[in-house]
């Protein structure tokens, strides 16, 4: 997955995650981070300091997940919500990504 669509869906979770987790998400963010958390596989919510690491690590090489995860943020009603804003751009449906780049060749898969 590119860089910048990785940091930002990370980010997007991360300020939703952050909201839900000091109680100062709304009822619609708190059911779309369950469902987030179920989508990764996690039954617990991870320590703070340690979400955008392993999330960002799970989606690295799973492009199909960072895809789910884009459709759920963007499934919030509160289209005025901070992680809504983030994400509302991004299309991880047609990710190119470069496996391997050697003086000039970029061999894309």
């Amino acid at each position: 997955m590119d860089p910048i669509s990785l940091s930002t869906i990370t980010s997007a979770v991360a300020v939703l995650a952050t909201e839900c987790l000091k109680e100062g998400g709304t009822e619609i963010g708190k059911d779309v981070w369950r469902k987030i958390k179920a989508t990764i596989g996690w039954d617990n919510d991870p320590n703070p300091s340690d979400l955008a690491p392993q999330l960002a690590s799970k989606m690295q090489n799973d492009p199909e997940l960072a895809s789910r995860i884009v459709d759920l943020l963007k499934k919030q009603d509160n289209r005025t919500s901070a992680s809504y804003r983030l994400i509302e751009k991004v299309d991880a449906k047609n990710v190119i990504v470069v496996s391997e780049y050697t003086s000039g060749v970029i061999n894309m898969s």
